[in-house]
């Protein structure tokens, strides 16, 4: 088993779920913003 693979497997799924946590929250936001206007 090579950890180093691993490690660096973990760290880019780790990072590819915060940018998609990130771009999730701004959709919403982006969405929610007319009703907030309302």
């Amino acid at each position: 088993m090579n950890f180093n693979f691993l490690i660096l497997f973990l760290e880019g799924l780790s990072s590819e779920i915060l940018f998609f946590m990130r771009d999730y929250r701004f959709i919403s936001l982006q969405k929610l913003k007319p009703f907030c206007i309302l």
